[in-house]
């Protein structure tokens, strides 16, 4: 299992069906809260709330490079179908969240 580090990255969060983005930095734990102003209207209810250490999705840097992973999310995470179940590197492809909305993450 990778071990976040603490060094400050800034991280670009698009959803392609809005076009609309929301920037965070890492490590970044990201619920409904945070993903409601890019996402469509109506999807935001299927995205897990942030309620302590659980969200939806967590994003963190580990000296081998940025890693996302299920943070107790009710509807899950998937990358080409697949549900993301452990710690995975950061894809350069869209990220699904519950089935219902796509994401794109852009780290620098």
């Amino acid at each position: 299992t990778p071990h976040p580090t603490s060094q400050a990255v800034k991280c670009v969060v698009t959803c392609p069906e809005t076009g609309k983005s929301i920037e965070v930095q890492l490590p970044a734990l990201l619920g409904r809260e945070d993903l409601q102003p890019i996402l469509p209207p109506g999807k935001a209810p299927y995205i897990s709330r942030r309620i302590g250490e659980r969200a939806h999705l967590k994003i963190y840097t580990t000296p081998q490079g940025i890693y996302i992973e299920d943070a107790g999310s009710k509807g899950g995470i998937y990358i080409e179908g697949k549900r993301v179940t452990q710690p995975t590197p950061l894809p350069n492809t869209t990220i699904n969240l519950a089935g219902v909305a796509d994401i794109k993450i852009e780290c620098k």
